[in-house]
């Protein structure tokens, strides 16, 4: 790197800093930090067993957790009170909001506004996406939902006490 380059980065390093918002006197208090490995989550089913769920983080303010849906199922439609996001990981539907298609699959976002009505008509294969809702309202449409049954197959991880400097999984 140049050193006209260097100290460009610097500069701006330093402003950075030096704008740095102030926090407020009174801070409400903190959430505590959540942590999970998805294997420790109770997963969700819904009535017709098309749909999982596993809620993987939930605050005051967003919801985040893994939605799949069985090979050709169809879901919906039904009307959200917070945005929601999704990022597809595997499989393939067809996304229907407020009468629009689109065809989503891997490696695709997508972002449905507050009060659209959406329905999916999944393909071939088992869907699998991380969803958020902008607000913890939608999700606690899951907790009705029935707990899934586990087959106990699923690896179980035991936790290590990360060495200075390395994390790691066993």
């Amino acid at each position: 790197m140049g050193l006209r380059r260097q100290i460009l980065v610097v500069m701006a390093g330093v402003l950075v800093m030096g704008v740095a918002p102030q926090r407020p006197a009174e801070m409400p208090e903190k959430l505590a930090v959540s942590v999970v490995h998805a294997n420790r989550v109770v997963a969700r089913v819904g009535e017709e067993e098309t749909a999982r769920v596993l809620p993987m983080a939930r605050g005051e303010n967003a919801y985040m957790g893994e939605l799949s849906l069985v090979a050709r199922a169809e879901v919906g439609p039904v009307v959200r009170e917070a945005e929601e996001y999704l990022y597809i990981l595997q499989g393939s539907a067809l996304l229907e909001v407020d009468g629009k298609s689109y065809l989503v699959g891997p490696r695709m976002g997508v972002f449905i506004p507050a009060g659209s009505e959406v329905k999916w008509t999944n393909g071939p294969d088992r869907l699998v996406a991380v969803q958020a809702f902008a607000g913890p309202g939608p999700a606690a449409a899951y907790e009705r939902w029935k707990v899934e049954d586990s087959t106990g197959d699923a690896p179980q991880y035991r936790r290590v006490r990360p060495r200075p400097g390395r994390l790691t999984l066993r």
